[in-house]
Order: structure tokens, then C-alpha cells, then sequence
């Protein structure tokens, strides 16, 4: 029976490849005492920084298995042994697909330590924890972070949100959807934890082939699971023996029903190399490949994107007339890696463990947007990343129950992206000049992106008689460098809004570029250390309560060198003879962030240890998830945005005209700098408190637990931008108004004493705030039995979050007049609330199968979700919202950049394959009419 298995698991492996690189890690491990295998021992998980836990039991063969461990986040496992102390195991870390193996083993009396004290044995000092960690099996890192959220974005909703309010775009998983959409730098969504409505259920089970032994099936069934729009499907795993000296196989074959599948298998193993020294060793291929056709409204309803997509959505729907259409992706990706690991006992009570790791994974993905009424437009994307890792950690234990662990990694990942076919337009909006620029280049992605990582971290605990303390520090240098679009191909279109209210008509320029032409490598270079402190003291005060005090502190900065956009700079000055615009902008701002985070815990319990309570205070999650947080995030000197007519960059481009010849570059003769904006430093001063308290009764295996908490969060900042335009011809309203013009410009005067005239002096000044509320109720119940174990779990409450954002917008037409800022007030304001709950039932249990050979265990779970109840502090956003209300606002007929973004969604580009010019200019039209003040 095992012989056929597995030869069905390598045939479907071999004839289907490899999968896609996994998400979280595993710990698995086996308990014994005095030789023997524990059944029914428990071992609980806890997440050092959260303090998150979970609860196992060991199996007949005495294992036990963790799963969803966090990549590079520390854990520690307890183990907790009848009639003794528990045994605390770790810290240790784990990668994307990882497994980690922690034994938890009970001496004899006055046995040695082989590897790791963690923790003693509280009153019994003849008798010492002691415990082997081995670290293996390491697979691919993490999915990498887009490095173009806007493109990444655009790939799903082909609107016209602002760039510079989304700062990032973390894809997670193989499904066509977003999970965590970063805005401002705020997690404004977050799919990772409760789905927000639902029905699920499903099985797994694990079917042994013998007791004792880790050879069997795993085997897994949901066949409903809405929140995933249809991803349904069953999955089996195969684990051989564990690894005690010998290799082993572990193998997984997943089918998602109708849309997706991925394969994977891998061969790990663990040997000893010579007295001191342990090996082991790790191969990971797999192969995964998925095609969905998700509906546009699961986008819009689920999703919860920026208002900024709502009132394009919106826009469209009210003043173009049509719905926007589904989508239709297609993604293949495979992956490999390899990764040694040496472990040196260099002391009985101390060790070291160097790892090397190297990953490469390909992904291919294809699509079309299908709009209603439209032709599709197709587009694809190739990625490639590889990368290397060296990683070394130190493990020592001290007498007086001290322990200590380092790890230093150094890490270097490299990035290419290549475009499949017509790739998708380049979409640039840009204010001061109020350009549409929209490019179809034939090749023109191409983008190239490596980042040196260099982390180290440390941790420190001692153990006294009726305290704990435990302390460390965590250091992270990041370099980032982006070389993008080396070379320029293809056609390019740009339109001017100004042109259109003046001649009524999209002013179009077009370029072409032959093939071959390549640009300088312009580059962006980051650079961001980090470092964290953190300390915590645990007291017992009696023997059935305890307190605890931490805090930890963090230190964030990022300072960017100059980074040079090169589509300005190579085609701005083929339009300078029309517009006295600029071509080089130059982009330099560092900012800085600076966190505090204390925490209070309270623990007590009844004499005979049923009924427990606490109350919490801090910023950690889990059991005691209350939490204070104090910060500033400051803008450290002035952000400024220079346009040089002569750079020196510049003279030496050269760019082809038609007939396929160079022409040397000739700048406009235009002003020596025609448009600055300075920002003033900015603040942020974010507090957030949450409260919580619990309360829990256990009798046998009977076990009641009800958890409340409550959290406030506040945050505001201030703003302040001066924008200098260059001057151009008198433009007029529609109800020929005038808007402003060069008799109108506010004259500066230059180092050099010239008179420098600008058309428009913008002044901009925010104070834009941030906030929320919410509380939430958990109840669970557990009970457990010789066979079966069940729990009920019920989740319900409530959030509530606000954006209030204000502005004051002067022209120097209006002469900075009190009258004209109260009328050019601008005022934005949105409010989430959401009530929500979530019931949740699970029950697992083990029956004999075949006497004495094997156990077959089976789990179903069925639960319903609604809602958000618990939003805010997640990082979700409700599903019932507010659109923003805008008031008091009239000021100018040329739209801003955020405007253009709301108002219009159609691009404007005569070499689109699905909008003809005809159509474009009719839905301008319709959207410009509907405008009250264009």
C-alpha cells in the first residue's frame, strides 16, 4: 500500500512539476519523558512579540505539529509535563515554508544538558530542563512586495487613484485578490484574519500507517468557502519518517476545483557529521497554476479600496453610463531552492547553526479587463526572482537559568520584470502642468530591482526564583536599488487638459521611438535602517498570580537618494516649444519615525487552577491585546521639487526624430527654474490605547473563556506645500471667467536679482486627522473527551473609524484675500462603521482503524461571519461606507491631481487598442458636463 502511494504521488509530481513557494512555516516535534513517549502532553505555541498562543495535545506516538507560523517572527514552545515544571524551548524563527523540529524531553535525575536551558524547574534544582532544537528545512523567503504598487494595482482596477497616497500593495497567496492595501502608510485592509461574510466548512484528518510512526496521509476537504469567490478544493500531504539521521520525503499534491493547482515535493534530511558537527539539508521544487474570472463587484464589495476608487466608480456609473466589466487572469509560477545547514556543538550548553539558501522562482501572468460594451485588452507580465541568504545564530545556555541567542543574516534578493506582449499603458498624472501623459510602449517595463538586507538580533533571558527577565535589541539595514525601463520603445500620446478648455479638443502630441534606443539607467536608491529595543520583567507575586511589565521602542528612517523619473526626462523636451515646461525632476525627502510601546499584564488563577482572569494594558495582541502607543513621524527638512531647463544630464541624450536620425537635444529658452514646492516638516503624533480583560473556567477537560476589549486610536498631522507655476497664456472658464494669466503672476526675484514671473502661487495647508473606535466580545467553549474534542466560538462587536480631512487652498489671483480662504476651503470627510459577528464551530475527534496498526483522525468546521467587528485594530475597513462630501470648494477650473484621479476615468489615449478617439472625447465631454466647474 505505501510502495503504490507513493509511486502515484511521484507520477502525479512528475508529470505536473512544481508549486509555488509557500507562505508560513511549520514546528513539529516529539515529547518524552524518562524514554518514553508522552500521550495527551500539552504544548503550547506562544508568538514572543504578541503574545499569541496555541494549544495541542500530543498524539500516541507522542508528536505533536504547529502550522501558520509567521516567517522571521520569534516563538517559543512550552511543553507541559505531568506532575513537573514546563519546559520552555526557543526562541526561534522560521522561514516560508520551513519546518522547524522541537523536541521537548524530561531528564533523569542529574542528566546532562546536551543543547538549550531555557527555563528551570521552579523548586527542584536536582531536576533541569533541558531540550535539542534543530533547525531545517528551509524553502523560498516570503512573495516578494510589488516594487510598482500603482502598476500592481492597476492590473485589477484600472482607475485612477492618486500615486502618492498608495504606498503599498502586498499580494499574498494565489488567489486574484488583494490582502493588505496600504494607503498614507495606513493598513486600510488586511484579509489575513476574520473574512468579512460567509458560510465555510470542511474536513481535514490525518490517517496514519502505523502508531508510532510519522509515515501518513494528510488530507484535507472544503468545499465551501465563499470569501475566497469559489476557491474551493481538497489537498493530501504525504510525510515519510521523521528526520533521525536518514532523508526523508514530504510531498503535497493540492487541487483547488475548477481554478487552481499547484504541486510541490521536497526531500530534507538530517545527519550527523562528525562528533560535533550535525547537517542537514533541504530541496524544494513546485509548480502551481491558477485561472479565475472573479466578479467586479466581489472587487468593489470586498475589497474596500480608497475613496478615491468609490468616486470613480461612482462617476463612471452616474455620468458615463456603463458598468465596468470582469476580469480574466491566468498565472503559472514555479520555484526552486536549496539550503544547507551546519550545526556546531561548541560547548555542552552551547551551539552555532550556519545556513546557506538560495531560491529562484519564475512567474508568468496573463489577463484581460473585459469592459462592457468594449473591446479586451490584453496585457501580461514575466517576473523572475532569486536570491541568497547566509544566516547565523548562536545558542547558549549559562547557569542561573540564563540563556542567550543571536542571529545575523545577510540577504541579497534580485527582481526582473519583463512585459508579455502589448503591455499596459504607462499612466503619469501630473499637477502643476495639468498633463495627461499615457504611453502604449511595445517594450518599455522592464524593470530591475535588487535589495541588500543586513538584520542581526538578540535576546536575552534570565530566570530568578520568583521572576523572569528578558530583554534584547533587533537591527535592520535595508538597501534598496530600482534600475527601470533601460530601454524605450514603443508610442507615446499626451494630452493637455488645458488644451481642451481652451480649444475644446484633446491636444495630442505623439512620439515614437525606434527600436534599440536606450536611456542612461536611471535609478532609485533607499536606503532604511531600523533598530528596536525591548524589555520585560515577569514577577509572580503569589503562587497564583503574576505581573507583567514591558516596553519597547523602535527607531524607523528612510532616506532616499535622488531618483530621476525618465519619462520626463527623455520626452520633455520634445514638448517644450509648446509649453515652457522642465525635464528633470529631482526628488529628495527623508523622514523618521520614532515608536514607544509599554505594556501591563495581569494573570491570577483560583487555588485548584480553574478559574483564571487578567487584564492587560499594552500594545501586544493575544490574550492581552490592550495597548498604548505613542509616536512621532516627522519630515526632517524640506521635500522640494526642482525643474532645471538646462541639466546637465540632459545635453548629453540624444533623440531620434521621424525619420529614425538623432538630433541633439535643444532646451527651450525658459526660465532658470519655473516651478519649486516646498513642504514643511511635518508631524505625527499617533496614540492608540487598548483595554482588555478575560476571564475563563476549566473543569477537566471543560473549559469557558469569554475576552473583551476596547481600543481608541487618534492621529493627525499637518500639512504644508507652496507651489510656484510658470506662466503661460490667460485661461478662461467656461462662463469665460477669468482664470489667471501673466498680468496676474506674482513676481519673486532671484539670487541673482532677476524678476522671475509665476502665473500661480498655490498654497496648501492640511490638517487632515485620522481616528477610531471599537469593542469586541469572544466566547469560547472547549470540552474534550477519549475521542473527540470540540469548540464553539462566538465573536461579536463593533467599529467605528473616521477620516476628517481639511485644506485651504490659495491662488495669488485672489491676493491671498481672507474672503477667497474661506471660499477655497476644502473640506473631506468619510466614516466606516461596522457591526459584525462571527460563530464558529469545530470538532475533532480519532477512532481506531485497523486495531493496533493506525488511528484515523478526522476534523470538520463550519462557521458564519459577518461584518468587522473588530476592524480598526486589524486593519480592516468596514463594508458600509460613506462617499467623501466635499464642501466650500471653488477655486479652480484646471482640476488638481487628486481631480483628475475622481473625475476622469476614462484615459485619454488615441492608441489604446479598446478606446477609440471618437469615444474618449464623448466620455471627456460627459464627464466635463456633469462637472459643476469645468
Amino acid at each position: 500500500m505505501r510502495i503504490f502511494l507513493l509511486c502515484w504521488f511521484l507520477m502525479g509530481l512528475g508529470l505536473n512539476g512544481i508549486i509555488a513557494q509557500p507562505l508560513f512555516g511549520h514546528v513539529q516535534g516529539r515529547v518524552t519523558q524518562s524514554g518514553k513517549t508522552l500521550l495527551g502532553a500539552a504544548v503550547i505555541l506562544q508568538e514572543t512579540e504578541t503574545n499569541t498562543t496555541k494549544k495541542v495535545f500530543t498524539d500516541a506516538s507522542g508528536q505533536y505539529a504547529f502550522g501558520f507560523l509567521k516567517p522571521q517572527h520569534l516563538y517559543v514552545v512550552h511543553f507541559h509535563f505531568p506532575g513537573q515544571d514546563s519546559l520552555v524551548m526557543g526562541p526561534f524563527s522560521v522561514a516560508a515554508g520551513e519546518t522547524v523540529f522541537v523536541d521537548g524531553t524530561w531528564p533523569k535525575q542529574n542528566q546532562p544538558l546536551p543543547d538549550l536551558v531555557l527555563k528551570p524547574s521552579a523548586g527542584q534544582k536536582g531536576q533541569e530542563s533541558m531540550g535539542r532544537l534543530v533547525l531545517t528545512a528551509r524553502s523560498l523567503a516570503h512573495l516578494p512586495l510589488m516594487s510598482d504598487p500603482w502598476r500592481a494595482l492597476g492590473q485589477i482596477l484600472p482607475t485612477a487613484l492618486p500615486r502618492d497616497r498608495l504606498t503599498g500593495l502586498v499580494f499574498l497567496g494565489q488567489h486574484p485578490r488583494f490582502n493588505a492595501v496600504y494607503v498614507d502608510g495606513v493598513l486600510v485592509n488586511d484579509f489575513t484574519g476574520l473574512s468579512p461574510t460567509g458560510t465555510y466548512g470542511g474536513m481535514v484528518g490525518s490517517l496514519p500507517f502505523a502508531p508510532g510512526q510519522a509515515e501518513k496521509i494528510e488530507w484535507q476537504l472544503s468545499p465551501f468557502d465563499p470569501a475566497y469567490a469559489g476557491f474551493s478544493g481538497a489537498a493530501i500531504h504525504f510525510f515519510g519518517p521523521t528526520p533521525t539521521g536518514k532523508p526523508f520525503l514530504r510531498a503535497r499534491i493540492e487541487q483547488r476545483i475548477g481554478q487552481e493547482s499547484q504541486y510541490q515535493w521536497g526531500v530534507q534530511g538530517r545527519s550527523a557529521w562528525r562528533p560535533r558537527w550535525f547537517a542537514s539539508w533541504q530541496m524544494n521544487m513546485g509548480r502551481s497554476q491558477w485561472q479565475a474570472t472573479p466578479n467586479w463587484n466581489f472587487y468593489q464589495g470586498q475589497l474596500n479600496l480608497p475613496y478615491q476608487a468609490d468616486m470613480v466608480l461612482a462617476a463612471t456609473r452616474e455620468r458615463l453610463g456603463w458598468e465596468p466589466g470582469r476580469l480574466l487572469y491566468y498565472q503559472f509560477k514555479q520555484s526552486f531552492s536549496v539550503q544547507l545547514s551546519l550545526q556546531y556543538q561548541s560547548s555542552p550548553n552551547s551551539y552555532w547553526i550556519f545556513r546557506v539558501q538560495h531560491h529562484q522562482a519564475w512567474r508568468q501572468l496573463s489577463g484581460s479587463f473585459l469592459p462592457q460594451h468594449l473591446v479586451a485588452e490584453k496585457h501580461g507580465l514575466h517576473q523572475k526572482n532569486q536570491g541568497w541568504r547566509w544566516q547565523t545564530e548562536w545558542h547558549q545556555a549559562r547557569k542561573k537559568y540564563k540563556t542567550q541567542w543571536a542571529q545575523l543574516t545577510l540577504q541579497k534578493e534580485m527582481q526582473n520584470q519583463d512585459p508579455l506582449g502589448p503591455a499596459q499603458p504607462l499612466v503619469r498624472i501630473w499637477d502643476s502642468t495639468h498633463w495627461w501623459i499615457m504611453g502604449t510602449p511595445e517594450n518599455a517595463i522592464d524593470n530591475r530591482s535588487q535589495t541588500h538586507q543586513i538584520g542581526f538580533r538578540y535576546m536575552e533571558t534570565k530566570a530568578q526564583k520568583t521572576a523572569l527577565h528578558s530583554w534584547g535589541m533587533e537591527a535592520k539595514m535595508m538597501m534598496w536599488e530600482n534600475h527601470f525601463l533601460p530601454q524605450l520603445q514603443g508610442s507615446y500620446t499626451y494630452f493637455s487638459v488645458l488644451d481642451f478648455l481652451r480649444n475644446r479638443r484633446p491636444g495630442a502630441y505623439s512620439l515614437r521611438f525606434t527600436k534599440g534606443f536606450k536611456l542612461a539607467a536611471p535609478r532609485m536608491a533607499l536606503h532604511a535602517p531600523q533598530l528596536a529595543l525591548h524589555y520585560q520583567w515577569q514577577k509572580k507575586w503569589t503562587p497564583q498570580s503574576s505581573f507583567l511589565l514591558g516596553i519597547r521602542a523602535e527607531w524607523h528612517y528612510l532616506g532616499p537618494g535622488p531618483s530621476i523619473d525618465s519619462l520626463f526626462l527623455v520626452h520633455w523636451p520634445q514638448i517644450a516649444a509648446a509649453y515652457p515646461e522642465t525635464q528633470a525632476p529631482v526628488n529628495r525627502f527623508r523622514w523618521s519615525q520614532l515608536g514607544l510601546s509599554p505594556r501591563v499584564q495581569y494573570n491570577g488563577q483560583s487555588a485548584n487552577g480553574r478559574y483564571r482572569w487578567g487584564a492587560g494594558w499594552g500594545r501586544f495582541q493575544g490574550q492581552m491585546p490592550m495597548v498604548w502607543r505613542a509616536g512621532a513621524w516627522a519630515h526632517n527638512g524640506q521635500q522640494a521639487w526642482l525643474w532645471e531647463a538646462k541639466p546637465p544630464s540632459l545635453s548629453l541624450l540624444n533623440l531620434p526624430n521621424g525619420s529614425g536620425d538623432p538630433r541633439p537635444l535643444t532646451p527651450p529658452a525658459a526660465q532658470s527654474l519655473s516651478m519649486v514646492q516646498w513642504q514643511d516638516p511635518r508631524l505625527q503624533l499617533p496614540l492608540q490605547w487598548r483595554n482588555s480583560l478575560y476571564f475563563s473556567y476549566q473543569r477537566g477537560s471543560f473549559r469557558w473563556q469569554i475576552e473583551a476589549n476596547y481600543y481608541w486610536h487618534q492621529n493627525e498631522w499637518r500639512t504644508r506645500n507652496l507651489i510656484l507655476q510658470p506662466p503661460t497664456q490667460r485661461v478662461s472658464g467656461l462662463d469665460n471667467r477669468p482664470l489667471y494669466g501673466p498680468e496676474d503672476s506674482l513676481h519673486l526675484y532671484s539670487q541673482q536679482g532677476q524678476v522671475l514671473p509665476y502665473e500661480a502661487l498655490l498654497y496648501l495647508d492640511n490638517r487632515p486627522g485620522k481616528g477610531g473606535w471599537g469593542w469586541q466580545v469572544h466566547s469560547s467553549l472547549q470540552w474534550k473527551s477519549k475521542n473527540l474534542e470540540g469548540q464553539v466560538h462566538v465573536l461579536r462587536g463593533e467599529s467605528y473609524s473616521y477620516h476628517d480631512g481639511q485644506g485651504s487652498f490659495l491662488l495669488n489671483t485672489w491676493r491671498f484675500q481672507p474672503s477667497a480662504q474661506d471660499r477655497n476651503h476644502l473640506a473631506l470627510a468619510r466614516s466606516d462603521y461596522s457591526p459584525g459577528y462571527q460563530y464558529q464551530i469545530a470538532i475533532q475527534g480519532r477512532s481506531k482503524w485497523r486495531p493496533k496498526q493506525a488511528a484515523l483522525e478526522w476534523q470538520m468546521q463550519w462557521q458564519v461571519a459577518a461584518g468587522a467587528p473588530y476592524s480598526f485594530v486589524y486593519g480592516k475597513q468596514s463594508l458600509a461606507r460613506d462617499l467623501p462630501q466635499w464642501g466650500g470648494y471653488d477655486l479652480l477650473y484646471v482640476p488638481l491631481q487628486d481631480e483628475v484621479a475622481q473625475m476622469l476615468f476614462v484615459p485619454l489615449v488615441q492608441t489604446n487598442v479598446y478606446y477609440s478617439p471618437q469615444w474618449q472625447a464623448e466620455a471627456l465631454e460627459k464627464t466635463i458636463q456633469a462637472h459643476p466647474y469645468l
